[in-house]
């Protein structure tokens, strides 16, 4: 992804972003189409756009406490497999449609000066469309599998490090526990500043 970050007032920034998204759904079963499938042909890729605000709520000593709320929406980009094995023509088209939103909380230590340490405790909500469309000569069918509005309570780490007065190394990890596993997330990149 690409980022852009604009610096409104002190303490209070909006960041744009763009970028490419990858989802892997295997085991994912499709029965309501002429032909049922399950669903493992790896990565569904997606043009992935969103937005970032970053407001300090309160700054004491070396703790600083801001408020950030991320929106993030992904628009699939279409996938065609051909179906093969039958007497007539056919082909099935995945796309995958997704918006994330979360809000929440991170405190950052100041004291180390250029590494800032930082944690963030967040509630996300996921929305996501799965849509598979088959054609079998003169049979058609359509089904999406749909998640609305998945909640999940997360927390990450995070770190910037001043490489120079205008290049700063960003890390980002976390997790984001669920009914029987954890989700993990990770993040890392550049930022430099015009």
């Amino acid at each position: 992804s690409v980022r852009q970050d604009f610096r409104l007032r002190d303490g209070l920034s909006v960041s744009l972003l763009a970028g490419l998204s990858l989802l892997d759904f295997d085991g994912l079963v499709f029965r309501g189409l002429p032909i049922s499938l399950e669903y493992g042909s790896g990565s569904m890729r997606g043009v992935t756009v969103g937005a970032e605000v970053r407001a300090r709520l309160a700054k004491s000593g070396d703790f600083e406490i801001k408020g950030v709320g991320r929106v993030a929406s992904s628009f699939g980009l279409g996938r065609t497999w051909p179906l093969e094995g039958f007497a007539v023509p056919g082909e099935t088209t995945g796309r995958v449609n997704w918006t994330e939103a979360s809000v929440g909380p991170e405190v950052s230590y100041l004291f180390f000066g250029k590494f800032v340490p930082s944690l963030e405790v967040f509630v996300r909500g996921l929305w996501v469309d799965f849509k598979m469309d088959q054609t079998l000569d003169e049979l058609t069918g359509s089904e999406t599998k749909r998640v609305k509005a998945d909640i999940a309570i997360g927390v990450s780490l995070n770190g910037e490090v001043a490489v120079s007065e205008r290049l700063t190394l960003t890390v980002r990890g976390g997790i984001l526990p669920y009914p029987g596993g954890v989700d993990a997330l990770g993040s890392a990149g550049f930022r430099y500043r015009f």
